[in-house]
């Protein structure tokens, strides 16, 4: 026989400590912490974007300012370049006006003068219709030695003496003018910038006595070895000496300021013919 199995008693059981029950947060905090985070970051990016909003209005008030100021220059450099092309376009204009009416003032002082002209020596001037007109050959003269040609021309009067004398370079023999000045008591060198040809006659010295001009010699800075005066004035293959004197009566004779200019414009209406046999190369 199978035997009894004893009966088993249970162990007893333990109690379970109690438990605490578990907090909760409170939904409501978590909302407000939310909505609290959100407006704090936010508010910093709506601030920074405000700031930068500013900084991009500043920067378009100061580029409308230069744009204005731009605008302005430029308005302003067009109203000069109008003035300047306004003030060239009447300087032009006066010059034009002013070569007319010097052209209309040279015909009008030539318009009755009478012509010379040296075929010889290849060039042409005017002189007065009231005035005289002589060439002549010099040798062993003070002025060219040998070989010397010269023009005169004489006032109505025969006071006034404008003598023109003239030699190629190539003459060897012939040497360039001096003049003493005897009989003058003061002299004065005066800047000219009167044309003779393509020249330019640019200084004469005066010779006067008791203030009465008795000799002006005509020159293009160039100093004569012998007197210290300047005396030539080259032009093409030629070198020409002028001087204008007072002849006559030394104490009363003189070449006047109405003379004197119209000396300077006989020596103005000088022009070599280029045509000529005897003109050369200016140097």
């Amino acid at each position: 026989m199978n035997p009894t199995p004893s009966p088993i008693n249970p162990r007893p059981m333990t109690p379970l400590a109690p438990t605490m029950p578990r907090k909760k947060f409170p939904l409501l905090a978590v909302v407000i912490t939310l909505v609290v985070t959100a407006v704090v970051i936010g508010g910093a990016a709506y601030y920074l974007l405000m700031l930068q909003i500013s900084a991009a209005n500043d920067n378009l008030t100061q580029m409308s300012q230069k744009i204005t100021e731009n605008k302005a220059a430029q308005e302003k450099i067009n109203n000069d370049l109008s003035l300047c092309e306004a003030g060239k376009q009447t300087a032009i204009d006066d010059l034009n006006s002013f070569k007319q009416a010097a052209l209309a003032a040279d015909e009008a002082v030539y318009a009755d003068w009478q012509n010379y002209t040296n075929t010889d020596f290849g060039f042409s001037m005017k002189y007065p219709a009231d005035w005289t007109m002589e060439e002549r050959s010099i040798k062993k003269d003070p002025v060219f030695s040998k070989n010397g040609n010269c023009t005169d021309f004489k006032s109505e009067d025969k006071t006034v003496l404008l003598e023109l004398c003239y030699r190629l370079k190539t003459d060897a023999n012939a040497t360039t003018w001096f003049l003493t000045g005897l009989g003058a008591t003061s002299e004065a060198r005066v800047n000219l910038d009167l044309k003779f040809g393509d020249r330019t006659i640019t200084e004469k010295t005066i010779f006067s006595d008791n203030k009465k001009v008795k000799n002006i010699i005509y020159a293009q800075n160039v100093k004569d070895d012998e007197s210290g005066y300047p005396a030539r004035i080259a032009v093409g293959n030629k070198y020409f000496s002028i001087i204008a004197g007072a002849t006559g009566d030394w104490k009363t004779t003189e070449i006047t300021s109405a003379e004197q200019m119209i000396i300077d414009n006989i020596l103005a209406s000088f022009q070599l013919n280029q045509s000529s046999p005897s003109t050369g190369t200016n140097q």
